[in-house]
């Protein structure tokens, strides 16, 4: 009828779809092509201009579709063919012979034209330091969008490595803007900002990364951030997961381990009480009570803590219950009090069937 807008129906919008993906697929084939030719090319003569239209087509295509290797790994042959470059004009610079004349004119004309060699070399390697942060604007407009992509997470790693290698200064500089930004990134404020960043184990891991290229930064601070993030959200898994390996080599450490492990306990009790339900959490106790040797000096301690524990269970929630139980098992282990192991465990397998075989072997580890 006249007036009435025509509503395509399901079968022509998904036709029309299909269309649409056959021709970006022909689009990425040809764009494909063109750069295995370019890449070709560059690796038979070196061509400059091959390189940058190489540059160019894998730009829009890493933008577009971020998980494909291969482009960024083109990209990253071309970069290391510039390094090279760089370094050979140095190497040659470097190793050309300095000859004593007589002539003054001479030396005169040589000391100008090793000025304009440097001017020449420090042109080209602006450049290509240019080039480089361009790159890492790159791989950040990229991971905006695709922030779980795990390919440009490691060409942003790349790129820092080539910024330090071609100029350790500069690189050292934007090696710690790099450790500062992921710690933004992890410390947003919001609920939603933790879901996405705070637990995001691509930035953490980035993070870890990064650090093994700055051996100024310290266990000390990366401790500081956990602490500030669990005081932001006390569910933060990877923060607690993060937590416990930067304290391995502590808590091993005779000289140091008392005075961590109480100040963990310390810490550990008020995020139970804020949040028992929380499974990061009751993962973390147990680890650090594992961590225990000095049993004389930490048994009232542990005490103390089956007691406040023990009151978690006036709580209806058989999840929770099994949370505390579980983690009084372990602060018995310690003690030696098998008894009570092999009653708590004949508990929860009584109430908790689906695991009875796992409780029964609790049992059987520690004999009465």
């Amino acid at each position: 009828m006249h007036g009435r807008v025509k509503v395509k129906t399901d079968s022509q919008k998904a036709e029309e779809k299909k269309q649409r993906r056959l021709e970006q697929l022909e689009q990425f084939k040809s764009a494909r092509t063109k750069i295995d030719q370019l890449f070709i090319s560059i690796q038979k003569n070196g061509n400059v201009e091959n390189e940058e239209n190489l540059l160019k087509l894998t730009e829009s295509l890493c933008a577009v579709q971020s998980d494909w290797t291969i482009f960024w790994r083109y990209r990253q042959l071309v970069f290391l063919k510039r390094v090279d470059r760089v370094n050979s004009v140095v190497k040659n610079r470097e190793s050309e012979p300095v000859e004593l004349s007589e002539n003054m004119t001479r030396m005169n004309i040589e000391g100008e034209n090793t000025k304009v060699m440097e001017i020449e070399e420090k042109d080209e390697k602006s450049a290509f330091l240019s080039q480089l942060k361009d790159e890492l604007y790159l791989t950040y407009r990229v991971l905006i969008q695709s922030p779980k992509s795990y390919v440009t997470w490691a060409h942003r790693r790349f790129c820092l490595r080539t910024l330090v290698l071609c100029d350790h200064l500069i690189g050292a500089e934007y090696v710690e803007k790099e450790i500062k930004l992921t710690e933004t990134m992890l410390t947003a404020m919001t609920e939603v900002q933790v879901e996405d960043q705070g637990r995001n184990f691509h930035c953490w891991d980035h993070r870890r990364l990064v650090l093994q290229m700055d051996p100024s930064h310290s266990i000390d601070n990366e401790l500081k951030l956990t602490t500030k993030l669990l005081k932001s959200s006390i569910s933060n898994f990877s923060a607690w997961h993060y937590r416990s390996n930067l304290l391995k080599s502590k808590v091993e450490d005779d000289s140091e381990r008392k005075s961590i492990i109480e100040k963990e306990l310390d810490l550990i009790m008020n995020a139970i009480f804020t949040d028992p339900s929380d499974q990061s959490i009751w993962i973390y106790y147990k680890w650090i009570i594992s961590k225990i040797k000095d049993i004389d000096h930490f048994a009232p301690i542990l005490e103390e803590h089956d007691e406040a524990l023990e009151d978690l269970k006036e709580e209806e929630s058989l999840k929770l219950i099994r949370s505390v139980t579980l983690a009084q098992i372990q602060i018995y282990e310690k003690l030696k009090f098998n008894s009570k192991i092999h009653a708590l465990a004949s508990y929860l397998a009584e109430n908790d069937s689906t695991r009875k075989g796992f409780y029964l072997g609790l049992q059987k580890r520690y004999p009465l």
